[in-house]
C-alpha cells in the first residue's frame, strides 16, 4: 500500500499542469496569417535601399588612378584598388540582397494562409480514415 504525502501530491499536480498546457497549446488554432510581418518586410526593403545607396557612394573611394610620368612627355596611368573599401561595398550589396530575399519571405508569410491538413478536414466532416480507404479499395 502506497501513501503519498501532501507535498508529493502537490508535486505530481505541478508536473501535470505543464503537460496540460502543452496539450492546450497544440489544440489551439494555428495563426493563418500575420500582418505584422508586412511591416517587417517594408523595414527590410528600406534597409536594403540604404545599403545599396551606401555601396554606390563608397565604390569610387575604392579605386584610385595615379598619373606617373615615364619619360619625355609620356605618362602611364596606374589604377590602385583599395580592397577594404571594395570588399565593404560587395558586403553591402550582399546584405541588401539578403534583406530583399527575407522581405519577400516576410510578405509571403504575412499574406498566405496555411492549407488545412487533410486530417483536420476529415475531422470536420466526421469521416474516419478507415472508411475512406475502404471505399477507395472497394471502388
Amino acid at each position: 500500500m502506497s501513501v503519498t504525502s501532501s507535498s508529493e501530491s502537490s508535486a505530481l499536480g505541478a508536473n501535470a499542469e505543464p503537460e496540460q498546457q502543452d496539450a492546450q497549446a497544440s489544440q489551439q488554432e494555428p495563426r493563418l496569417n500575420q500582418p505584422v510581418r508586412a511591416l517587417i518586410a517594408v523595414a527590410e526593403m528600406a534597409l536594403a535601399g540604404v545599403a545599396v545607396w551606401l555601396a554606390f557612394r563608397l565604390w569610387p573611394y575604392g579605386i584610385t588612378e595615379i598619373q606617373m610620368p615615364v619619360s619625355e612627355g609620356r605618362e602611364v596611368t596606374l589604377t590602385r584598388y583599395h580592397g577594404d573599401v571594395i570588399s565593404a561595398t560587395i558586403a553591402l550589396g550582399t546584405l541588401a540582397s539578403l534583406f530583399v530575399l527575407d522581405a519577400a519571405r516576410q510578405c509571403v508569410l504575412a499574406l498566405r494562409a496555411r492549407p488545412v491538413r487533410a486530417k483536420q478536414k476529415r475531422d470536420e466532416r466526421g469521416q474516419d480514415l478507415t472508411d475512406i480507404t475502404a471505399r477507395g479499395f472497394a471502388a
